[in-house]
């Protein structure tokens, strides 16, 4: 597999990746659209927003429970890229090799439980219940004007 950037012309070059810089400032910026706004563009879009159920009124949540929100969702499946990367530094493979050596049976077996915590969030939703984040942040999503 490819490690190594390119350039226009298919010739390898040294780089930085902006990936995880990338992610870092999406996961900032709807973070902070949601914590000053109540929700994201997309929210806006499909009239629903993100509320503080403590205190049964349309005020966005505080930060606290914004960052009790935000780890409740992604700390699932950050356990699985940490056990990635951590194997990773173990075996001293890349992700392509450690498919090729079958230590992805390993990776399985932190992702099993990993979707099934997003299947039964998923359900939950399906249902009109509140998921396990909005319950562990005492948060909720509402629609706009049935408020």
């Amino acid at each position: 597999g490819q490690t190594y950037m390119l350039d226009a012309h298919d010739k390898a070059i040294d780089g930085w990746s902006l990936d995880w810089p990338a992610w870092a400032a999406l996961l900032a910026c709807l973070f902070a659209m949601r914590l000053r706004q109540g929700g994201t563009l997309g929210d806006k879009a499909n009239k629903i927003i993100l509320v503080d159920d403590s205190l049964k009124t349309t005020s966005p949540p505080d930060v606290k429970q914004m960052t009790i929100r935000t780890l409740v969702q992604i700390g699932p499946m950050a356990t699985v890229v940490i056990a990635t990367l951590i194997l990773s530094y173990l075996d001293n493979d890349s992700a392509e090799q450690m498919a090729a050596a079958l230590d992805w049976v390993w990776l399985f077996a932190f992702a099993a439980p990993v979707a099934l915590f997003y299947l039964v969030c998923a359900v939950q939703i399906a249902l009109k219940r509140d998921p396990l984040w909005d319950r562990a942040a005492r948060t909720a999503m509402l629609v706009r004007g049935a408020a």
